[in-house]
């Protein structure tokens, strides 16, 4: 999918050619095997490994193109999921797919579409888990969130036990700093409760939860100030 030439793909992007078996060590494992004068070294046929060795193949995980490839593989799998006339919405995060479609028929067209995708795909053939339908007029948890019906709206909520449990943390963090906080000590709050507000983009009330604790902490650092 990378467009290289074979020779670098199997070289530099692959494990194919290395030997990965069992609990060696990271050296071992790592070790590529061939000659020394760097001829490229043929693709594995299995001739030689003995019955019930575990050999590793693909792109090792952390490499500078498994995150390439990666992109490469969604962009063909969200294709074929977004051109489907049915969708409503479409939610990604990561390595993460979630839809909204209006009948359970289409969701189960939507996952076929989805699965197709990913056992074409020539980076492949992958493999998708934890598959499920779900009603949103019940609701949801994905990617961090709440997803349910509210009338004609789909609303994206924080998971109410990570949300819950977050607002303890930082209340209880602030309160033992106590109301005489130094503008350092300040800045310190606004960068964690910014960064957590960052990462809750969908949600409708993020602005107002964000007005409420960036209040709670000029009011502990007015304090200091005798403002």
């Amino acid at each position: 999918m990378t467009g290289l030439p074979p020779e670098v793909i199997h070289r530099h992007l692959s494990v194919e050619h290395m030997d990965v078996r069992g609990k060696r060590s990271l050296e071992n494992a790592l070790s590529m095997k061939g000659n020394d004068q760097g001829d490229e070294t043929p693709a594995p046929s299995g001739v030689g490994r003995e019955k019930g060795d575990a050999a590793l193949g693909g792109i090792a995980t952390g490499s500078a193109a498994a995150s390439l490839v990666a992109e490469m593989v969604m962009g063909h799998i969200l294709r074929d999921a977004g051109s489907l006339p049915s969708l409503i919405a479409l939610i990604v995060y990561s390595d993460n797919i979630g839809a909204v479609v209006r009948t359970r028929e289409e969701a189960l067209a939507l996952q076929e579409a989805v699965l197709g995708a990913f056992s074409r795909s020539r980076a492949g053939p992958l493999s998708a888990s934890k598959v499920s339908i779900k009603d949103i007029a019940t609701g949801f948890n994905f990617v961090g969130y709440r997803w349910q019906q509210q009338g004609e709206s789909l609303t994206a909520e924080p998971s109410r036990r990570k949300h819950e449990f977050w607002q303890l943390t930082f209340s209880t963090d602030l309160l033992e700093a106590g109301l005489g906080i130094n503008r350092a000590d300040a800045n310190h709050f606004r960068r964690r409760l910014t960064g957590y507000a960052n990462s809750k983009q969908e949600w409708a009330g993020r602005d107002r939860f964000l007005a409420e604790w960036e209040g709670r902490i000029d009011a502990a650092f007015a304090h200091q100030n005798g403002a």
